[in-house]
């Protein structure tokens, strides 16, 4: 567990030396907040007020999910394993005396890990700084803050997991580019990445309730907020468990055998 650990942090030590483009992430992220806010507030003040999240809960929402980005998005993938599976290069990792399902799990944990810490706090902080219902806001109380980093933590574990996955199916059709948009847009539905969850029609919401998507990306940002609360919580913290337990003992399995499948050509 050591080596894995020591691999964490030589990848989240390297994750930090790319500054200038976490800031060009900022200000991106910033300006998606600003608008997302800004197209619900016009739908708000057109609406009759029956909405299933109130304007200030959906503020911060958003704010944390660009805040967050880097960390609730399952298929933000690494480029660099990525190109492995495809050129072949995979072959190096492949004589390490490491599992690298483990390896490559270190590896995007912190990365992500890396690109939160050096992007959230810029957006957060001017969120804070915002005028009238644009502001950003504390939590209503140390309890919530601290469920909220629960259902959060688990959310990254969830999601790194359901990438590992992604990089599976590159091992099955060698493509990159079709395989992380298919992947995206799958995952962005599920997970409310596009439309809040709360907003879509009730047998989506019921249908999606149990599945990981969800998980590991609207129920902390609706923890934070104050939309789900008591009981709900609690329930949602002990799937996001199942979920971890479920995602890595079969992400593990399907690695193994098709690693034992793998030709790598060369000349």
């Amino acid at each position: 567990m050591r080596k894995y650990f020591t691999f964490f942090k030589m990848r989240l030590l390297a994750g930090f030396q790319y500054r200038s483009a976490a800031w060009a992430g900022v200000g991106t992220q910033f300006f998606w907040g600003l608008m997302y806010i800004m197209i619900f507030m016009a739908f708000y003040r057109s609406s009759d007020g029956n909405s299933p999240m109130s304007l200030t809960e959906i503020v911060q929402y958003f704010w944390l999910q660009q805040a967050l980005f880097a960390f609730l998005f399952a298929f933000n993938h690494d480029a660099k394993i990525a190109k492995s599976i495809i050129s072949g290069d995979l072959a190096y990792e492949l004589v390490k005396p490491l599992s690298l399902y483990k390896m490559w799990f270190a590896s995007i944990f912190s990365s992500k890990l890396a690109a939160t810490i050096l992007r959230s706090w810029p957006i957060l902080l001017i969120s804070f700084l915002m005028p009238g219902t644009y502001r950003f806001v504390l939590p209503s109380s140390f309890g919530v803050f601290g469920l909220f980093l629960v259902t959060l933590s688990f959310a990254l574990i969830i999601n790194v997991l359901l990438g590992m996955f992604m990089y599976y199916l590159m091992f099955i059709t060698l493509e990159i580019k079709s395989t992380v948009t298919i992947f995206a847009n799958f995952s962005s539905f599920l997970s409310g990445g596009l439309i809040p969850l709360a907003f879509m029609p009730l047998f989506i919401t019921k249908l999606n309730y149990f599945l990981p998507f969800r998980l590991g990306y609207d129920v902390p940002l609706r923890v934070y907020s104050g939309n789900i609360a008591g009981s709900e919580v609690l329930i949602s913290i002990g799937l996001q468990v199942i979920w971890i337990i479920i995602l890595f003992s079969l992400g593990n399995l399907l690695f193994s055998k098709r690693l034992k499948k793998i030709v790598v050509q060369g000349g």
